[in-house]
């Protein structure tokens, strides 16, 4: 198709298929960024269903601008908003499934989005990962009614998500969309489709009568996926918003009342984290400030300025510059002005479930690709060490891995996390399994290097004498340890000896004493800053803001 919709210029295409081409439009003149399907062949229906989406003024569903049709031809376009984060298909191909909770989050807004479609008389046929949006603040968009509302004779969905009675010719309906939107919530939890076979007549007979696979979900989400993958329409949820009743009957029961907010912090947490990748650039358009949320904006934009711009939709994926929206005519930013420019920079946790670890994290965001992406590395490089040598030793009848974190303290400078990881082995009631045992540490990175801070970047050699001195007098509670094991940092055995961790009124040494007795192994004293500023070097005060 050669024709183009008036009254827009085209930045880029970002893909398509048989039926037509997807591109970046903005409108003539500098105006708001579009995404444009062009349709080879429209159906009938195509016309009044994009009329009925363009009523729809729902924070889950991406925005359509209109329809229009190609003068004398068979086609058309559909005009939809750029829509800003992630696809749900990116995030499990780099997670493979999510935290119990993340996947609620998600079936909950691809639920209401729904409901806010079907309210207005339009079934979406494809609400897979590709059509799924997680935007910077954990918020779901739907996309993709361009390929739901246009028919070429054929089938429309994908065979993994497809309802049993699609198969046949049955019409589409509200009920096969909750179908579609439950199997998306099955891949979520466990990483794949509730349904595999090696081409669509296997799936087609697996769709149809076989149960599904529910002891791969989790079994109080149990009830939710057996409902919204019944093979009969009207044995599933009455609609999109009583679906996400019971959802949130079952959530609360299973994860108490906060899960939504811990769920959607950690779709927060996996899109900054595709950010620190690289692997795909944040979406380029920010919404308008009241459309979704003085948070998104507030967050989105600054990140989005900090990795660059692309625009992901169904059918493709492309990436553009801001120098490509701008013009290019216009001089390349200094470094002195890249310098000067505010960023605004996050620290969120995410997190990391198995059947037998339970693992929070922390991630940066709001740093440029490669700074966010070695920053977030030195973050968990120690944890992720750790689990690797924790997981062979897990007894074969159970056992357990708990990773918590906190943050300590973050500065334009630095920020620092701590952690406590612990291990305890089942039927271990206290603590006296050959591999039960608990570590804390911190980790303070560098934000404008990525880079881990270690106590020797920290305390010069020549302050290690006084320093001990300070943190054996505010110790209190560990004297006793100090006189069995008298505390010696030395420039040889600081880094082993000492894990620093900075907090808002001073730092938590935990110190690793020698292997005399249980008792004074390991301790943790607090020290305030007034007692330690002259003994740190002059670069690290600077970066502590102190």
């Amino acid at each position: 198709m050669d024709w183009q919709v008036p009254g827009y210029d085209e930045l880029r295409e970002l893909g398509g298929d048989a039926r037509g081409r997807v591109v970046l439009a903005s409108e003539r003149g500098g105006g708001a960024l579009r995404i444009i399907r062009y349709v080879n062949r429209a159906a009938d229906s195509l016309p009044g269903e994009a009329a009925a989406l363009q009523r729809v003024r729902d924070p889950h569903v991406a925005r359509i601008h209109g329809y229009v049709a190609e003068p004398g031809g068979e086609g058309g376009a559909l005009i939809s908003d750029a829509v800003q984060g992630y696809g749900l298909a990116e995030l499990l191909t780099a997670r493979v499934a999510l935290e119990p909770r993340a996947a609620l989050a998600a079936l909950k807004g691809s639920l209401l989005g729904l409901a806010a479609a079907h309210a207005a008389g339009v079934v979406h046929r494809d609400c897979g990962p590709r059509n799924v949006m997680v935007r910077p603040d954990g918020t779901i968009g739907l996309i993709g009614f361009g390929g739901a509302v246009h028919e070429d004779g054929g089938r429309e969905g994908t065979p993994a998500y497809l309802a049993p009675e699609r198969w046949t010719g049955a019409p589409a309906t509200p009920a096969t969309d909750l179908y579609t939107v439950t199997c998306l919530f099955f891949e979520c939890l466990t990483g794949a489709p509730p349904y595999q076979a090696d081409g669509d007549a296997g799936l087609q007979q697996l769709h149809q009568s076989a149960s599904p696979p529910i002891d791969r979900v989790p079994e109080a989400l149990r009830p939710l996926v057996l409902r919204g993958l019944a093979k009969f329409p009207a044995q599933r949820p009455l609609d999109a918003l009583t679906f996400v009743a019971d959802l949130e009957k079952a959530a609360r029961r299973a994860y108490g009342r906060r899960w939504e907010k811990r769920g959607r912090a950690s779709l927060t947490a996996l899109v900054a984290a595709m950010a620190g990748t690289g692997a795909h650039p944040i979406v380029a358009h920010v919404p308008r400030p009241g459309l979704f949320g003085r948070g998104l904006r507030s967050r989105g934009a600054l990140l989005c300025g900090a990795v660059g711009l692309a625009a992901i939709v169904a059918g493709g994926t492309a990436v553009y510059s801001a120098a490509e929206e701008r013009g290019r005519d216009r001089p390349a930013t200094t470094p002195e002005a890249a310098r000067s420019t505010p960023v605004l920079v996050e620290v969120l946790f995410a997190q990391e479930d198995t059947p037998t670890e339970q693992v929070k994290v922390a991630t940066v965001t709001g740093l440029p690709g490669p700074l966010g992406r070695k920053a977030n590395a030195s973050l968990r490089a120690r944890v992720d060490t750790m689990l690797r040598e924790s997981r062979p030793g897990l007894a074969p009848n159970g056992g357990r891995i708990r990773v918590r974190s906190s943050l300590g303290i973050q500065s334009a400078g630095l920020v620092s996390v701590r952690y406590v990881f612990s291990v305890k082995q089942a039927g271990s009631t206290d603590g006296a399994g050959a591999l039960d045992f608990t570590r804390r540490f911190a980790v303070t990175v560098d934000l404008t290097t990525g880079e881990e801070i270690t106590p020797s970047r920290v305390f010069p050699e020549a302050a290690l004498p006084e320093l001990n001195r300070r943190i054996m007098k505010v110790s209190r509670e560990h004297e006793g340890c100090y006189e069995e094991e008298p505390l010696r940092l030395t420039g040889a055995n600081l880094e082993n000896v000492l894990e620093p961790a900075f907090a808002r009124k001073g730092m938590r040494a935990t110190l690793h004493l020698a292997e005399s007795g249980p008792a004074c192994r390991e301790i943790e004293e607090l020290v305030p800053y007034r007692m330690l500023l002259d003994l740190m070097a002059p670069e690290f005060r600077a970066k502590l803001g102190r």
